[in-house]
C-alpha cells in the first residue's frame, strides 16, 4: 500500500529540486509559504477536529489555561 503513489512522489520530488534550482523561483515560493503559514495553527486545528469530529468536552485544567 505504501508504495501506490511512489510515481507521484518521484514527480514531486523531481520538480521541487528542479524548482530548487531556479533560485528566484525558490525564494519566491519560501516567502508564499512562510506568509501564508500564520493560517495554519495546530491548537486551531484540533479545536475544530474537536467541533467537528471529536466533540469532546474540555476538562476543567484545559479550560484554566484560557
Amino acid at each position: 500500500m505504501t508504495l501506490l503513489d511512489l510515481r507521484d512522489y518521484i514527480v514531486t520530488k523531481d520538480r521541487m529540486f528542479a524548482d530548487y534550482l531556479d533560485r528566484e523561483k525558490w525564494k519566491k515560493m519560501m516567502l508564499t509559504n512562510i506568509a501564508k503559514a500564520g493560517f495554519f495553527s495546530s491548537d486551531r486545528t484540533i479545536a475544530e477536529y474537536n467541533r467537528d469530529i471529536w466533540k469532546m468536552i474540555p476538562s476543567f485544567n484545559e479550560e484554566i489555561g484560557k
